[in-house]
């Protein structure tokens, strides 16, 4: 077989089985498909041609899987291939005399490495001020807050105001313009507009008109930019409890004191921004190291990326209880923009990974069994599994494979990035 390169670190090659090697293959196949259940025969007593006939697809694709397994896995070792997508078949020539196909596939992009260590790249210093520490503490003041009904007969900024509301676009209804007894709270910005604010100073049982206009980038195609009129009745009102700042409230929050308790956070907003710092270091250096280096990215790879980016926005879409479909009705966008934006960061990240993989060859980096096994570990007690236990409910779906494949991964990238690290 003669190997063909390609632009885009792709190869090509063609393989042809005919004579007595291919018919000796072809009727071992054939033989297979002897005792299959055919209307109108006796099971092993269906005539060749008959199951030729009906089992043509089944066949084609058995003896294409057969002289795969030997022809190309033979091609990867002895011209020590490294692919990085399935084979592709890009034409097929079948029948009883020979089985001719022209194949291609991405390979493992043939680049130089630039300099990759002692690039002197510092991380950013990092502080913590009293005022982030008192804004974390107001944030966990206001999340502890409860609400409670009050007699007081004009709604405040910060109540929760109870009404019902219908909406009007030039004086028509609209769907899902319309709910009795919705908690709102008044300054929450959960609504359009100005439609909280003209809540305030209303009292209890008056009924008002709100006016408003919703946004240009509504996701709503019926009512962007349009002005409407909401008719509210104010029916009840809740007023905010706000926790005092004390010892007690510390001790709710796990600390011992209010003392305490700042240095908690402070410590944590100074963690979070060290690995901020950090992250942000490790992407200079691969962007540093990316630009340096020219590599013909495969295009497969990419297309690979930005599917495997548009399944995982998806499923985060699923958890919020919508669908991709729903979401791109409602910003307007079609499945191929999507795909387009998504390009550049793609091609970038998957480069990246070459890098980051050849780094690794060269400098010997990969993980250990024991690294993978307490990595394992740990995964399976978050879930209060043993490991036993976690892989045979992943065999369930026939995840195994995937998941083990998904943790050496992130294991093998993790370690590469603590030499980036430790060596720039």
């Amino acid at each position: 077989m003669k190997l063909e390169k390609l632009a885009g670190s792709e190869v090509a090659f063609e393989i042809l089985k005919e004579g007595q090697e291919y018919k000796t293959l072809r009727e071992s196949i054939l033989a297979k498909f002897k005792n299959v259940k055919v209307d109108g025969f006796r099971k092993g007593h269906v005539p060749a041609d008959v199951i030729e006939k009906t089992f043509k697809s089944e066949i084609r694709d058995e003896l294409i899987n057969e002289i795969l397994k030997t022809e190309y896995t033979t091609l990867i070792r002895e011209e020590k291939l490294r692919p990085v997508a399935d084979l592709q078949i890009v034409s097929l020539e079948y029948d009883e005399n020979k089985l001719k196909m022209n194949l291609k596939v991405a390979v493992f992009p043939e680049f130089e490495l630039p300099q990759y260590k002692g690039l002197d790249i510092k991380a950013e210093e990092v502080s913590v001020t009293d005022e982030e520490v008192e804004n974390e503490i107001n944030r966990m003041i206001q999340r502890a807050k409860k609400f409670e009904k009050t007699e007081r007969e004009e709604a405040k900024l910060g109540d929760i105001a109870v009404i019902n509301f219908e909406g009007f676009v030039d004086g028509v209804a609209f769907d899902g313009g319309k709910a009795e007894d919705h908690r709102l709270e008044l300054g929450s910005k959960t609504f359009i507009d100005t439609f909280e604010e003209q809540i305030v100073g209303k009292k209890l049982g008056e009924e008002f008109d709100v006016n408003v206009k919703f946004p240009e980038e509504y996701h709503a195609e019926n009512l962007k930019g349009k002005e409407a009129i909401f008719k509210v009745k104010l029916n009840s009102l809740e007023e905010a409890i706000i926790p005092e700042l004390n010892d007690e409230f510390a001790k709710a929050s796990g600390s011992d004191s209010v003392e305490d308790l700042k240095n908690a956070i402070k410590g944590n907003i100074l963690s979070n921004k060290e690995e901020q710092a950090k992250n942000k270091r490790l992407k200079t250096i691969v962007e540093n190291i990316s630009d340096a280096t020219t590599m013909e990215v495969p295009t497969i790879t990419v297309e690979q990326e930005i599917n495997a980016q548009i399944d995982r926005f998806a499923q985060t879409l699923q958890m919020q209880g919508m669908n991709l479909e729903t979401y791109l009705q409602m910003t307007g966008q079609t499945v191929e923009k999507m795909r387009e934006d998504l390009r550049v960061s793609a091609e970038k990240g998957v480069k990246s990974s070459f890098i980051l993989s050849k780094i690794a060859e060269v400098e010997g980096i990969e993980v250990k069994e024991a690294e993978f096994d307490a990595e394992l570990q740990k995964i399976a007690s978050m879930y209060g599994m043993t490991v036993d236990q976690l892989t045979a409910e992943l065999e369930k779906t026939d995840g195994v494979n995937r998941f083990f494949g998904q943790i050496n991964s992130q294991l093998f990238f993790a370690k590469v990035n603590d030499y980036l690290l430790t060596n720039n």
